[in-house]
């Protein structure tokens, strides 16, 4: 398996908005050779350039900041606007979802970690759980 590069996430946010999920996880995993096709996903989420956008679950490719933090000679040049107040309540609500964001990315986390030493068989009503793995990552199992 190679290194994929950050100009390879962008083609694979393009397969993603054009094709799915499913298409993307297939060629990861054909043409890649990558076993886990959704740690490529996350990392790409987290790439601020592919600005992946939950609401429409699709990457909207922003540019990056740097971009943006120099003035042109024309805003330096051009007459003083008055300041634009922010609705409180607007800043408080993207606070909140990017808290719900947070949240979700941090039990989608601890999800993957238990799946590692957990199955769960729904229609047998079994549970699989395998000790000697949990105590030789150094977890401790306490019955009730």
């Amino acid at each position: 398996m190679s290194r994929i590069t950050k100009d390879q996430l962008q083609g694979f946010a393009k397969v993603y908005n054009e094709q799915g999920k499913a298409e993307l996880y297939n060629k990861l995993k054909n043409n890649y050779e990558v076993k886990n096709p959704a740690c490529i996903f996350r990392r790409m989420k987290a790439e601020e350039t592919l600005g992946f956008d939950e609401a429409l679950n699709k990457f909207t490719f922003h540019k990056p900041i740097a971009e943006d933090v120099f003035l042109s000679f024309d805003e330096l040049c051009a007459p003083r606007q008055e300041l634009v107040q922010v609705n409180q309540t607007a800043v408080e609500s993207t606070k909140t979802v990017a808290m719900e964001k947070l949240i979700q990315e941090l039990i989608g986390d601890k999800l993957l970690a238990i799946s590692r030493y957990v199955n769960m068989n729904v229609s047998d009503r079994t549970i699989i759980i395998d000790r000697t793995s949990l105590q030789n990552d150094g977890y401790q199992i306490i019955a009730h």
